[in-house]
């Protein structure tokens, strides 16, 4: 699997060294950072590019299952290293979620509101005399 352009491109501002890389053994995504010599235990190696790296990060929700490169896994990314990883990338998610979901109530009580009031200036102009 390839990332997409706009993903590498945002991530690369926030860590320059770092870059997403498919294991398709663990059928996840993993943030590397390439390495200049191999350190058993420490260091991964790549035969097809034939690089070492180390790995960063593993783009995993709470139950193990892989997390795909979107924008919210995009902002999460940003808020950790922004923080210096001072909570999980899964709490980040978490907050990403209720923040949007506060954002959806308050939208539907604008509407709700908006609504009303149209209702209320309706009734008043149809039972207001304009002519006589």
């Amino acid at each position: 699997m390839i990332p997409e352009r706009w993903f590498l491109r945002e991530l690369k501002l926030i860590s320059p060294k770092v870059y997403p890389f498919w294991f398709s053994k663990y059928k996840k995504w993993f943030l590397v950072r390439d390495f200049p010599r191999r350190i058993p235990g420490i260091t991964d190696y790549d035969p097809i590019v034939g690089k070492n790296f180390i790995v960063e990060q593993v783009l995993q929700d709470e139950k193990g299952r892989a997390l795909y490169l979107n924008a919210k896994v995009l902002l999460a990314l940003k808020m950790q290293r922004y923080e210096r990883h001072r909570y999980s990338l899964n709490e980040y998610l978490r907050r990403i979620d209720e923040a949007e979901k506060q954002k959806a109530i308050k939208a539907e009580q604008f509407r709700r509101e908006g609504t009303r009031d149209f209702i209320k200036d309706v009734n008043k102009l149809s039972t207001t005399k304009t002519f006589s």
